[in-house]
């Protein structure tokens, strides 16, 4: 099925949306699960593939809608589902819920936070880690649902075959499917100007045959911006956006569809 423009950036603004909210607690994910997580599963048992067929099924708890966002990702190669919910319930309710949910499905001891509406849940289910971050606002509780395999289940690979410039260190990478093609985001900080990340892309991409599709967008902006790229029958694209979030930092993310 071929996809048109506005559909294409709705896909790549979803993947955005779940990248920026990997980038807010996915890698503290990571870090949660390696160092407080018990390990309660077999080592040495896993592949990526038997992770990601058996990603646990949570679902949706009596007054709780639920709908995936992503169940086909990987984050650093770890596989990886985000789904978003909301509730006509209070936060403690939804909590609660949740709570003997887990427990029903065989997590020890789920952990939970709570503070001025906001809460959090998480704990262990096997080899994988699983993270409820919600907040009541006007009577609903909303939010989302991560579960990701946990660190050193399986060895994974973070190095991407997108060309960035050597300045730039990749911090998180995350693949998705998309319409049949890979598709992947890559979440990075770069020493270098925003504006000098896009010159040095743009040289390398246009090498490569990408088509530097909003030439206007002005790649040499010290500041930085959002540029697209486009090669063949523009089934492939590539979004690159750069800003300064340190006085001698930038903050670049890549959306590419191979």
């Amino acid at each position: 099925m071929m996809l048109d423009a506005d559909q294409r950036l709705f896909q790549v603004n979803g993947r955005l949306l779940v990248a920026f909210l990997l980038l807010a607690f996915g890698n503290a994910v990571a870090d949660s699960a390696e160092l407080t997580m018990p390990r309660l599963y077999p080592e040495g048992e896993y592949t990526v593939r038997k992770l990601q067929r058996g990603m646990p099924e949570i679902g949706a708890a009596p007054g709780v809608t639920m709908q995936t966002v992503a169940d086909n990702m990987t984050n650093n190669g770890l596989p990886m589902q985000v789904h978003q919910f909301k509730s006509e319930r209070p936060v403690e309710e939804v909590v609660e819920l949740y709570k003997a949910r887990f427990e029903q499905l065989g997590m020890f001891a789920p952990q939970s936070d709570m503070n001025r509406g906001f809460a959090t849940l998480y704990g262990g289910l096997g080899p994988y880690f699983v993270r409820m971050q919600m907040a009541s606002k006007d009577g609903e509780t909303a939010g989302y649902l991560t579960i990701m395999a946990q660190p050193g289940t399986v060895e994974t690979e973070r190095d991407s075959a997108f060309p960035l410039p050597a300045s730039v260190t990749v911090e998180s990478r995350m693949q998705f499917g998309d319409d049949g093609a890979a598709a992947e985001t890559l979440i990075a900080h770069s020493d270098d100007f925003p504006g000098t990340v896009l010159d040095d892309l743009d040289r390398t991409l246009n090498a490569e045959g990408w088509n530097h599709a909003n030439p206007d967008s002005g790649t040499t902006m010290r500041d930085g911006g959002a540029v697209r790229y486009t090669r063949g029958d523009g089934r492939a694209e590539i979004f690159v956006s750069t800003a300064r979030d340190a006085p001698y930092r930038s903050a670049v993310v890549v959306n590419w569809r191979k």
